[in-house]
């Protein structure tokens, strides 16, 4: 867990540095996205042939499981009321596809990465799914 909100904008710095030279894959939630995803209009005026994957669970995933954690399940302040982020993308004139199943997602990956151009795929997630790694937002951060 990092800056909330910051993944898309710092990928899209790093897609347009490494522009022509490496594919770069910015994997986000939703809430986070939110934040900077405006910057998909940056993405398409400049051509940065980011691939952005949005998990959509209509929450702020990690402060849900928290308050599951810690306050025996009393939300406040963590579920959201996302966007059709497909067709928000193609609202900036980028392609954008929402991938169903593992398989889709795979496919969708790869036709993103050949596309070479702005790209974002949406995930549909159950927001009632537990984290399979409750712990993980415990874990101290390593940097380096």
């Amino acid at each position: 867990q990092s800056h909330l909100g910051s993944g898309y904008a710092s990928a899209l710095g790093a897609a347009y540095a490494l522009k022509g030279k490496k594919r770069v894959l910015s994997i986000n939630g939703d809430g986070g996205f939110l934040f900077t995803g405006v910057e998909m209009a940056s993405a398409k005026l400049h051509e940065i042939p980011l691939v952005a994957i949005v998990v959509n669970d209509n929450a702020f995933g990690n402060v849900k499981s928290l308050q599951e954690r810690w306050y025996g399940g009393r939300n406040i302040a963590c579920q959201l009321a996302s966007p059709d982020f497909v067709k928000m993308a193609e609202s900036f004139g980028l392609r954008a596809v929402r991938a169903d199943t593992p398989e889709e997602l795979e496919s969708a990956v790869r036709k993103a990465f050949e596309a070479n151009e702005p790209y974002l795929i949406e995930v549909l997630l159950d927001h009632t799914l537990e984290s399979p790694h409750p712990d993980y937002v415990f874990l101290p951060q390593i940097r380096s």
